[in-house]
């Protein structure tokens, strides 16, 4: 028997078995055999099926790839063991030994090309060794992330890994010296290559590491080895914004009040932010963590807001490829000419909080060009089409924040935050 087994993503360690002449469809739409509520995923992304007893996955030619192991692939065998990435979720393949038989070596290439990391479960972390920096360094400059697990960065015991995105790698370590969990996170050295902008990541941890606020993720320590940048922040027990959106085609919209409060802690975050004269560019679902315990909503990556400012890299990282989740990019972001400040911060707020009403982002096309056109010239539709029990203020609210010209949005975070508590207290809402 071949199955595939959810080890990130939702629902979490859900098995789906494979059948003999039956290809297994992938995507965003409704009618897939197995459907995944993400907006890196297309909606056809890819097939699973087996021919002549050998498993093989097929990328439908999909926006952002479908990985095996790391690498990007159109159509390959598969082998008990494989990592499959779609978008966030990552599927675990494994054959029971009675039918393991006319399967192939593992994926390997002879040197790793420039594509996102061998994903990792978030479990059965490695015994620790310690070892100097540069076996870290080396995994993630292979883009490997797996050779990290169970070594030791300066005093940072790297048990597993969180979560994987185009800036970073961000794992659970072990603070020996504090005793206590902490967030680990290794930028990836692309984004960081040149000694000027190392310098002036140095530069923005000294400044960032003194601003500490209810909701912002805190970074208690940052630095740089071996040409590698690295922040330690705040471990945080709870689900991105990203795993509610994708939750939501399975177990149905999320109540309108939790977004409102998620909207107004982040927005408390930008005040924040906006006072540091800090813009973050990057706000997407994957930046925003909330709190099991007390729901509350906290930002990340802010520290990496202020290495880039006034770069090139607030814009492009890669030719042609922008930085964050293309669809939550307010228009301005789109056009390298334009100014970006705190209202498009607002407007990738806005497109969060969308998505959290919806399950799907404002605007999103087939391909990139599609989503850019999208973004800049299509109507918005209203959130309530999806999801009628929204407040008819609240709605107003999000319209406002995603309005196409910044000089019709809420013109700072302070005035959005004014809005926000304006609508909780006619809706009767707890902040």
């Amino acid at each position: 028997m071949m199955q595939l087994s959810v080890i990130q993503g939702y629902p979490l360690k859900h098995s789906i078995e494979l059948c003999d002449n039956k290809p297994l469809k992938v995507g965003r739409l409704i009618d897939c055999d197995f459907v995944i509520e993400d907006s890196s995923v297309s909606r056809l992304h890819c097939t699973f099926e087996i021919r002549d007893h050998q498993a093989y996955v097929s990328d439908c030619n999909s926006s952002y790839g479908t990985y095996v192991n790391g690498i990007k692939v159109s159509e390959v065998p598969l082998d008990s063991g494989d990592k499959i990435q779609i978008g966030d979720t990552i599927l675990h393949f494994y054959v029971d030994e009675e039918t393991q038989i006319g399967t192939t070596p593992p994926l390997t290439l002879p040197s790793p090309p420039e594509t996102p990391a061998e994903p990792k479960p978030q479990s059965s972390p490695q015994k620790s060794k310690t070892q100097p920096a540069s076996s870290i360094v080396g995994g993630l400059k292979r883009l490997n992330p797996e050779k990290c697990l169970g070594q030791t960065l300066l005093h940072y015991e790297i048990r597993s890994q969180i979560s994987e995105s185009r800036t970073g790698v961000t794992f659970l370590a072990n603070d020996t010296k504090k005793k206590r969990d902490v967030a680990v996170k290794l930028f990836r050295p692309d984004l960081l290559d040149e000694e000027m902008s190392q310098d002036r990541f140095i530069r923005a941890m000294k400044t960032m590491i003194k601003l500490k606020h209810d909701h912002l993720i805190n970074i208690y320590a940052a630095g740089r080895t071996e040409g590698l940048c690295f922040t330690v922040s705040e471990y945080i027990e709870g689900e991105t914004a990203a795993m509610m959106i994708q939750r939501i085609g399975i177990s149905g919209m999320l109540d309108a009040q939790n977004v409102l409060r998620i909207g107004y802690h982040v927005a408390q975050a930008l005040e924040f932010a906006a006072e540091h004269k800090i813009v973050h560019r990057n706000i997407t679902p994957r930046n925003i963590l909330v709190r099991g315990t007390d729901k509350h909503a906290k930002l990340g990556d802010l520290i990496f807001a202020k290495a880039t400012e006034g770069t090139e890299s607030v814009h492009i990282t890669k030719a042609g490829e922008v930085v964050g989740e293309l669809c939550y990019l307010a228009p301005e972001q789109l056009n390298t000419n334009s100014s970006v400040d705190s209202r498009s911060d607002i407007y990738s707020l806005g497109a969060t909080l969308y998505a959290l009403l919806t399950g799907h982002p404002p605007f999103e096309g087939k391909n990139t060009l599609e989503t850019m056109q999208k973004i800049q010239e299509a109507d918005l539709v209203s959130p309530k089409q999806t999801h009628l029990s929204i407040p008819d203020l609240f709605e107003g609210v999000v319209m406002k924040m995603l309005a196409r010209h910044p000089h019709d949005r809420y013109q700072s975070p302070s005035i959005l935050i004014k809005e926000l508590e304006r609508t909780a207290k006619y809706q009767g809402v707890e902040i």
